[in-house]
């Protein structure tokens, strides 16, 4: 009877022991960085390839699925980026189409309206006079 306290005080200890031991995940550290201005400015629209974006800018912060839900329809992909600059936060989006070049980069902030920056035609659109 008078051990009876040391069975709690044990099976404390070796609980917390386990949880300290644990190899239970950690929380991700944040790979999304900023993307530069000077940077975006340098894909050229109809012509820089997936790999010649993620060069510049890096890995995206999403990838979106173009197939079923963008207004202008090059059946591809677009990359989003994340940016701050004095006016504050924005979102830098790179279209792509299905040979997986670049035919339009807009960019958006929460509070104004989106903003092309720069658009090709996709590679198969007929030029009429």
């Amino acid at each position: 009877m008078r051990y009876r306290w040391a069975l709690p005080i044990v099976a404390i200890a070796l609980l917390s022991s386990l949880a300290w031991g644990s190899d239970a995940p950690k929380p991700a550290a944040s790979v999304t960085k900023y993307v530069a201005m000077d940077m975006v400015a340098k894909i050229k629209v109809g012509s820089s390839t997936r790999e010649k974006v993620a060069e510049l800018l890096g890995t995206p912060w999403r990838v979106v699925n173009d197939e079923d839900c963008h207004p202008v329809d090059y059946q591809g992909e677009t990359w989003e980026y994340l940016g701050h600059d004095a006016d504050g936060s924005f979102k830098v989006s790179v279209q792509f189409d299905t040979a997986g070049i670049a035919r339009l980069i807009s960019k958006s902030t929460a509070k104004g309206p989106v903003v092309v920056l720069a658009a090709a035609p996709p590679p198969n659109a007929s030029h009429q006079h």
